[in-house]
């Protein structure tokens, strides 16, 4: 158990570095989850059409990723594009910081976004970690497609916490 999304969020591209730069007028620390989350793929949404001086025409993640896939927002797509990208970045920066021997992406947001996700360039961000990048590319990534998996972590914590003994 971790509060990895709260750790600072990290870019590399000169567009995700505009956009980090709208997030730090808005905030004084910039995690992970401004981007990386429902909310998060809204704030990168609204920043870009900012930054490029259109009307937002969504004000729901769902309704961003769904315009994303369809492919008629620019916005839209460049957003969706995006949280897949830094998330393979995050990724692999946590497999490396954790030693993990396999990543499995869980949440709302990527299960929707399958298809999209793996047309991404989520797997060179996973693996573009330098000298490191061997190492990622023999640590499997799975997605997880189970609607009820948050509910289930709650229910199970509430068991072994409040379980009659």
């Amino acid at each position: 158990p971790t509060e990895a999304g709260h750790a600072a969020l990290s870019v590399r591209s000169a567009r995700e570095l505009e956009v980090l730069a709208v997030f730090m007028r808005r905030w004084s620390h910039v995690g992970i989850e401004r981007l990386l989350s429902g909310p998060g793929l809204l704030n990168t949404y609204q920043a870009l059409c900012g930054i490029d001086g259109v009307a937002a025409r969504h004000d729901a993640p769902a309704a961003i990723a769904l315009a994303a896939q369809r492919g008629d927002d620019p916005q839209a797509v460049e957003a969706l594009s995006m949280f897949c990208d830094v998330l393979g970045s995050v990724a692999g920066d946590l497999a490396l910081t954790f030693g993990a021997k396999a990543v499995y992406l869980a949440g709302g947001i990527p299960a929707q976004i399958a298809d999209f996700l793996l047309a991404s360039d989520f797997a060179a961000r996973f693996v573009d970690k330098g000298v490191m990048g061997e190492v990622l590319q023999r640590v499997p990534v799975h997605l997880v497609e189970h609607g009820q998996l948050g509910l289930q972590g709650a229910a199970s914590w509430y068991m072994e916490h409040n379980a009659a003994g």
